[in-house]
């Protein structure tokens, strides 16, 4: 049998033991969560990174889209004014052509009134 002195030195071994396995467990568990917030921080940063990416892309793409709209609302107020300058100057082409013909008629009565 053993003594009482070896006996009280092996049981204070076991709890020496038994506190350092509990520590260790301990150190694990908080390194297990360290590990597990930091992916979960990581997480949390890529998805507010990809949301800022995507709305500065859909920001582009309506920036686009509205400088689109403009480009193409001054070419057609371009080609309205072009279609009213021409419409105009028919006009005044045919304004001339009837004077011109006025002008032939009086001359025309002229002549066969001096006969």
């Amino acid at each position: 049998k053993e003594t009482a002195a070896a006996r009280m030195e092996r049981e204070k071994q076991q709890r020496t033991k038994a506190d350092l396995a509990a520590k260790l467990e301990k150190e694990r568990k908080i390194q297990a969560e360290k590990v597990a917030q930091k992916k979960q921080d990581d997480e949390a940063a890529r998805r507010k990174q990809d949301d800022e990416d995507r709305l500065q892309r859909e920001k582009e793409a309506r920036a686009k889209a509205e400088q689109a709209a403009r480009v193409e609302k001054e070419k057609m107020a371009r080609a309205k004014k072009e279609a009213e300058r021409r419409a105009q100057a028919m006009e005044e082409e045919a304004r001339l052509q009837r004077a011109k013909e006025e002008r032939a008629k009086a001359e025309a009565r002229l002549q066969l009134a001096k006969e």
